[in-house]
């Protein structure tokens, strides 16, 4: 049975969109919901959670009663996402999942700050952390916090529930590293739900680009382009793509190599023609050669099957 993603208690019904775009599950709403469900989380959880998490991050915040944690703090100049708040000094966090990074709203956030606060940015792209670092800003990756609540023992059964619904929540909306396939993502392309296909997408993402990252050199220079197709309402799979540079003028272009998920498997396929191809032409005798290969190697392997027998 298909895991609904709504069972989560952290994931938040969209409802029915007209929108058409493939990724709608990365707007606004997630945005503060995400943050949201980390504050609840720290919130409900013991104080174990929170040191486990300023250590992890190396974050020095000392405190001896129980923190207030609030959402959508209004300050003078600046609103912060969330504000972690002790009698003397506070940690507000600004977060961002699909929306850019702004500069100036966080030289508003730290502009108001006492000089014992801390400011934190949470975000999934790294280029962020140039902003971060240039203004002396605490910056954590999505992917890096998925990390730190994996590594936390809970003390209880209701801290248990509560961390593995938020590690899942965080993986469910694609803001963990590649964290394996299993029978929903397999499930999606037989029993349909629309909340689950940008997390089946997200996944094959990760994955083809670890994938990438593994190749040599020579053939990451040769192939630079990386691309995700798209699961219409006739799509029976997914595949993600490892291209030649699009833009030049080249008679390869269309080779690739993708990597495929369907109802039944994983699959890998080398592509080295695109719909029509000529005899007389490079790619045609390059096609024509591997055809023939690919004959003798068949005939070969049923003649010593035979052998065998």
């Amino acid at each position: 049975m298909l895991n609904d993603p709504h069972k989560n208690i952290f994931y938040y019904y969209r409802g029915p969109s007209k929108r058409e775009e493939e990724d709608i599950i990365y707007d606004t709403q997630i945005e503060d919901n995400t943050t949201k469900a980390l504050i609840n989380c720290l919130d409900n959880c013991s104080d174990s959670l929170l040191s486990h998490f300023l250590k992890y991050f190396n974050i020095n915040f000392k405190y001896k009663n129980k923190p207030q944690y609030f959402l959508q703090v209004s300050r003078v100049k600046s609103r912060p996402d969330a504000q972690i708040k002790i009698p003397d000094n506070s940690i507000f966090i600004e977060s961002k999942i699909a929306l850019p990074v702004s500069k100036a709203q966080l030289i508003n956030h730290k502009n108001d700050l006492k000089e014992s606060d801390i400011l934190i940015l949470i975000t999934n792209n790294e280029s962020d952390k140039k902003i971060a670092d240039e203004l002396e800003i605490k910056y954590i990756k999505w992917v890096e916090l998925h990390k730190c609540f994996k590594t936390y023992e809970p003390l209880n059964k209701n801290e248990k529930f509560l961390i593995d619904e938020f590690i899942r929540y965080l993986e469910v909306i694609g803001l963990s590293d590649f964290t394996g396939f299993n029978n929903d993502d397999f499930d999606f392309f037989i029993n349909r739900i629309d909340d689950y296909k940008p997390i089946v997408k997200s996944k094959l993402e990760k994955f083809g680009s670890k994938i990438h990252s593994i190749l040599n050199d020579e053939i990451k220079s040769r192939y630079p382009d990386k691309h995700i197709g798209i699961i219409s309402k006739e799509s029976s799979g997914i595949w993600y793509g490892i291209r030649k540079d699009q833009a030049k003028v080249d008679i390869f272009k269309r080779c690739n190599f993708t990597v495929e998920i369907d109802a039944e498997s994983i699959y890998f396929n080398v592509v080295i023609r695109d719909g029509k191809y000529s005899d007389k032409k490079p790619i045609g005798i390059f096609y024509k050669k591997i055809e023939i290969i690919l004959m003798i190697f068949k005939t070969f392997s049923l003649v010593y099957m035979k052998v065998i027998v």
